[in-house]
């Protein structure tokens, strides 16, 4: 199916989108929210002498802040990536028409000049004849004349 039979647009891409966001956020939230937990309670809890509450208090905010981050991430990267596969086809499109209709002058030039060759050939003979004073009955090619 070449391009210019089917062309793809961001509503397209949305139920393949949908599965990127959980595909990449989850994998990257659960890892962020281990790292925190892991920091919280090995590191900063243990050199300045945090209670349990402030340790949970801390780990709740560090969770917060990997979430949000953790979606922009994903956001851009997602609709980044979307956005630059529906550009790199509205892209290849453009260049696929610019090829169709360099082909189609070329064609048509290339048809023309054939078709005048034909027209001159034709003439040529006809003038011939005349010259020669005998008759000249030949047709005078057409367009449908496939040679």
């Amino acid at each position: 199916m070449s391009i210019r039979q089917r062309s793809i647009s961001s509503r397209e891409l949305l139920p393949h989108i949908e599965g990127l966001y959980a595909l990449m956020y989850l994998p990257v939230l659960i890892s962020g929210t281990a790292f925190m937990l892991w920091y919280e309670l090995t590191r900063k809890a243990a050199a300045n002498g945090h209670a349990a509450a402030d340790s949970v208090y801390a780990i709740i905010i560090d969770v917060g802040y990997v979430a949000v981050g953790d979606a922009g991430v994903t956001f851009g990267v997602v609709e980044g990536g979307a956005a630059i596969m529906v550009l790199a086809r509205r892209w290849l499109e453009r260049q696929e028409q610019r090829g169709f209709e360099q082909g189609l002058g070329q064609g048509l030039e290339q048809g023309g000049a054939r078709q005048q060759k034909k027209w001159e050939g034709w003439n040529g003979r006809r003038l011939q004849a005349q010259e020669e004073g005998r008759d000249f009955n030949e047709p005078p090619p057409s367009l449908d004349d496939d040679e």
